[in-house]
């Protein structure tokens, strides 16, 4: 019986896809290329559209009130160098840590506002660095006559504060003010009327005696 010769399959697998006139970008989904024939947009190299956009201004350095070589190398007092700072600067904030790096929810609250406001045209002065600022915690507290930080000065005077969580300043700062100094009054009137209240029942119980 003659053999008869095998005839091989035909390949039935489709010839591989020329390959595009540019490489393609890593994150280029293959089967869209497949299906368009084209590269998205998106993908395609040098595209920047979509790219994350860096800051193009760096931020501003802090004021620094000493060299940095302790609070005895500087020929003036604290107060001064306060006084010099806010008078020299329209806007100023002495709030705690930099304005990049704000050491407290307030500090950075107000950094914001001003960011908005003033639209970073602003000073600020980091009352913690106890390098180039000794001191300064507590000499702003006194050099405003306010307990708390941080504060804002606008042409060399005090204009804002941080007051139970709220940003106060202008004539909200005199409202306050205003409405503290009432409370004042009120608090030191109900004292007098508790002293009264308490002498009046000592005479009424002395005469029952």
């Amino acid at each position: 019986m003659a053999h008869t010769p095998s005839i091989p399959s035909p390949n039935l697998t489709p010839p591989p896809s020329p390959p595009p006139s540019h490489p393609l970008p890593l994150n280029t989904p293959t089967h869209t290329v497949a299906e368009t024939g084209t590269i998205p947009p998106g993908n395609m190299p040098g595209e920047r559209k979509w790219a994350a956009k860096k800051s193009q201004q760096m931020a501003k350095p802090e004021i620094r009130l000493t060299p940095g070589k302790g609070i005895d190398d500087v020929t003036c007092s604290i107060d001064d160098l306060i006084a010099q700072v806010v008078s020299s600067n329209k806007v100023v904030a002495f709030i705690k840590g930099t304005r990049a790096e704000p050491q407290c929810g307030f500090s950075y609250r107000v950094v914001n506002i001003l960011n908005e406001v003033a639209s970073g045209e602003y000073e600020v002065v980091n009352v913690l660095d106890e390098v180039y600022n000794p001191g300064l915690r507590e000499a702003i507290k006194g050099y405003s006559q306010w307990p708390t930080i941080p504060q804002v000065y606008v042409d060399g005077d005090f204009v804002g504060m941080w007051v139970g969580g709220c940003f106060v300043g202008g004539w909200f700062w005199c409202v306050y003010v205003c409405c503290m100094c009432v409370c004042c009054m009120y608090v030191a009137c109900m004292c007098v009327y508790v002293a009264c209240m308490c002498v009046y029942v000592a005479c009424v119980y002395m005469l029952n005696v």
